[in-house]
């Protein structure tokens, strides 16, 4: 099995390092932005229906947008936890060497592709994820 460079590692701790901040400083001033927003809807609030309806559309887009942002950090300092714990770029289901291009792509990947791929079948309940006509 063979394991990641020292050189590779402080690569992949500075990437990890720059997205935990460039998230943290989104998230914060997402919240910023919430509450301004929440104090001008207040201040002046929607009173036709069209419009509320759009207000809530966007509400509810800038939430999951949110959501992604926290997961997305939540497994950036997960990625950290394991570098720093020596366990990074190894698969959490077969203890397996993450080949370094997956990690290129996806700096916090858990699990090595064939174990990925095994997990998200099991997610689908093993149905083809092909559009059929």
């Amino acid at each position: 099995m063979a394991t990641l460079s020292s050189q590779q590692l402080d690569m992949f701790k500075e990437i990890l390092r720059e997205r935990r901040e460039q998230l943290r400083r989104l998230i914060h001033d997402a919240l910023i932005a919430t509450n301004r927003d929440d104090y001008l809807e207040l201040a002046g609030s929607v009173h036709d229906a069209g419009d509320e309806s759009v207000a809530n559309l966007l509400q509810g887009l800038n939430l999951a947008q949110r959501e992604r942002e926290v997961e997305e950090l939540t497994d950036v300092e997960a990625a950290l936890t394991r570098i720093a714990e020596g366990r990074y770029g190894i698969c959490l289901d077969c203890d397996d060497t993450i080949r370094p291009d997956r990690l290129e792509a996806w700096p916090t990947a858990k699990r090595c592709m064939p174990c990925q791929l095994r997990l998200e079948a099991r997610r689908r309940g093993g149905k083809d994820p092909t559009p059929s006509l």
